[in-house]
């Protein structure tokens, strides 16, 4: 691992536990957390230019699984063995940032459900600093990828929405305003959605394919805490609302992976479901790209089928060597490889099996 990243974990932490006795009182302010978040946004600041190189580098020669589709790690329930399970080096977005906007955004939420949030996010970063700095790395990513200005960003996750939605209605919609004119209820919508997109557009939970689209909508509108901010839309602003949050995550996802050449390790249901379903538009002419979303289903694939009586059988230094000593990514793309195996259309099985065999020797 390269100086500076190492370096920096260390630094990082001391700024962090300075701030825990006030982080983790029972009467912790918003603003205590907000001066902290500018003190971590300052902290990356001063060093982003030399990170950035260090890890363009160290992604050049190495697979690094970036955890994506979560806000923290989460040692406490051990998923810190599973994330370890395949890849040379494990980045981690910083999870007091991923919660930073809806700390200063204006929209009304249950103050105290985020603050726990933020309090369960900062120990899991204080844990994973203190005791397994030379196994994951807590870095600026989302600093770091920001290459485009903040309008061209913009308008990319725009555009990758409305190509979407248009795909989901097949009709070429060349602005929202034009789709929200063609749609005035929950009804509408529903008769018009392509059949094979209907049962896939999950918003909060698997059974929601049960669930009439208006119900769909509405709550993960209330899961979100977002009553107030649409109390005034139309059904086809609430339904891309809820669209849009899942959408634009995986835009994010993706954009982030090509960007860093790093591979998205994805636990969350929903979010690999929305990846699955993008994953044909971006690997088709791009070669990179389609191995790093080959490895991030393998990774999925990994994820899925991990025997938990691992984690009973071995301490987190045992299982570490046990896997520095084997190539576990590697031996299972060789596997697929020799089987002509094609991930993105064959049977899931027969890689699972393959991961199985490989996975034994931890058995």
């Amino acid at each position: 691992m390269s100086d500076n990243i190492k370096q920096s974990q260390k630094a990082y932490y001391n700024l962090i536990k300075r701030y825990e006795s006030n982080i983790l009182s029972d009467n912790v302010s918003t603003e205590q957390i907000l001066l902290l978040l500018d003190e971590v946004q300052c902290f990356w600041m001063d060093r982003l230019d030399i990170l950035d190189f260090e890890l363009d580098e160290l992604t050049k020669e190495n697979d690094c699984f970036v955890l994506s589709g979560a806000v923290y790690l989460d040692v406490k329930n051990n998923e810190h063995y599973l994330f370890k399970s395949v890849g040379d080096y494990h980045l981690l977005y910083d999870p007091l940032l991923k919660l930073e906007s809806v700390f200063r955004s204006q929209i009304q939420i249950d103050d105290n459900s985020i603050v726990e949030s933020f309090k369960r996010s900062y120990r899991d970063a204080i844990d994973v600093l203190s005791v397994y700095d030379n196994d994951f790395y807590i870095l600026p990513l989302q600093e770091i990828s920001a290459r485009y200005s903040k309008e061209q960003l913009i308008d990319y996750l725009m555009n990758f929405n409305l190509k979407f939605i248009s795909s989901v209605f097949n009709k070429d919609y060349k602005s929202f305003e034009q789709f929200y004119k063609e749609f005035k209820s929950y009804k509408s919508l529903e008769e018009r959605i392509i059949p094979h997109f209907k049962e896939k557009l999950i918003f909060v939970e698997h059974n929601d394919v049960n669930l009439l689209l208006e119900k769909r909508c509405e709550n993960y509108i209330k899961k979100q805490g977002l009553k107030g901010e649409s109390k005034h839309m139309a059904d086809a602003e609430k339904f891309v609302m809820a669209l849009n949050s899942r959408v634009s995550q995986i835009a994010d996802i993706i954009k982030t992976s090509a960007i860093l050449n790093t591979i998205p390790f994805i636990r969350c249901p929903i979010t690999f479901q929305y990846f699955l379903i993008f994953m044909h538009s971006f690997s088709k002419n791009n070669n990179d790209l389609k191995l790093i979303i080959e490895k991030a289903i393998i990774a999925n694939l990994s994820y899925r089928i991990f025997n938990q009586d691992i984690i009973e059988r071995n301490n987190f230094d045992d299982y570490c060597d046990i896997l520095n000593k084997n190539n576990i990514l590697n031996n299972i793309i060789t596997e697929i490889r020799k089987n002509k195996i094609d991930i993105f259309r064959d049977n899931p099985n027969k890689v699972k099996t393959i991961i199985e065999k490989e996975f034994s020797i931890l058995n």
